[in-house]
């Protein structure tokens, strides 16, 4: 496990990137870890507590020669990024972190044969931030989505060895399915943790939240994730996000007409329902 690779570079040291280093230490991984990330804190934190083996805070010939790099950055910086590692070393084999997978330009580059890149997804994250929050069980057991973009199948089982490697489980998708799925399951409940934070936002005052429960802060605890990275993500996914909001714009309608009803058995079938299904999770 891991043999195809003896030098990783991570652009990015946030909680993502920053968990990746601490899972490859746990895992024992000995070969270089270069870690890019445009603050010096981050860089240092690294360095100092033995997670990379060198690092900077722009990208750099530090990289070349990398067997897998790691965008781990903002879906706003993804391109930028992108481009500067082409314009480094064009062979670099690049994956990424974000959850946003359907991207024009890395279409383009790669039918064109101008970009080695093999898209990743790790279903795992916290609402906090910074590589000090990162975690080396992050990964463990969770679902990381690999995107091959119609690549090399070796460049796909570098990326496969480095998911096994920090203890997840790779899910080989297509984008447009991938992108479809985390608009239903992460980035719409997202919202609506927004959403009923911000309502109740436009009717503070100390009583209401002294009287704020468990189950609402169950409910809202995601609100409480970083405002810029799901600015990106949102706005990144918007296609498939509005026609989910559409369906639940349905939805609202349905409980609507069950209220107004005022049907005990209706209402309790609603619920007997997502309860069922809930419980499946567990």
């Amino acid at each position: 496990m891991g043999k195809e690779l003896s030098k990783i570079a991570i652009i990015g040291l946030g909680l993502i990137g920053g968990s990746i280093t601490k899972a490859l230490k746990a895992a024992g991984f000995k070969g270089e870890v270069v870690g890019i990330d445009s603050n010096l804190t981050s860089v240092a934190y690294g360095l100092q507590n033995g997670l990379i083996t060198s690092g900077g805070t722009t990208i750099n010939n530090l990289v070349i020669g990398s067997d897998l790099v790691i965008v781990a950055t903002h879906l706003r910086f993804f391109e930028e990024v992108v481009q500067d590692l082409l314009a480094l070393d064009s062979s670099l084999l690049i994956t990424d972190v974000g959850s946003v997978k359907k991207c024009e330009f890395i279409h383009e580059l790669v039918a064109t044969k101008k970009l080695n890149f093999i898209g990743g997804h790790p279903l795992a994250g916290s609402e906090k931030t910074g590589i000090e929050n990162g975690s080396a069980k992050l990964f463990e057991d969770k679902p990381y989505y690999i995107i091959p973009y119609k690549n090399k199948v070796s460049d796909t089982a570098k990326v496969l060895s480095f998911v096994e490697l920090i203890g997840a489980k790779p899910i080989i998708m297509e984008e447009e399915k991938h992108d479809a799925l985390m608009s239903m399951t992460s980035h719409v409940p997202h919202l609506l943790a927004a959403l009923q934070m911000n309502i109740l936002f436009e009717h503070q005052s100390e009583e209401i939240i002294e009287h704020i429960g468990e189950g609402f802060k169950d409910a809202t605890r995601i609100a409480s994730s970083c405002p810029d990275l799901w600015s990106d993500i949102v706005l990144f996914n918007r296609e498939k996000i509005l026609s989910q909001v559409e369906q639940l714009q349905s939805e609202m309608s349905k409980l609507t007409d069950l209220l107004q009803q005022n049907d005990r058995n209706q209402v309790y079938n609603y619920f007997k329902q997502a309860s069922n299904f809930r419980n499946q999770l567990s």
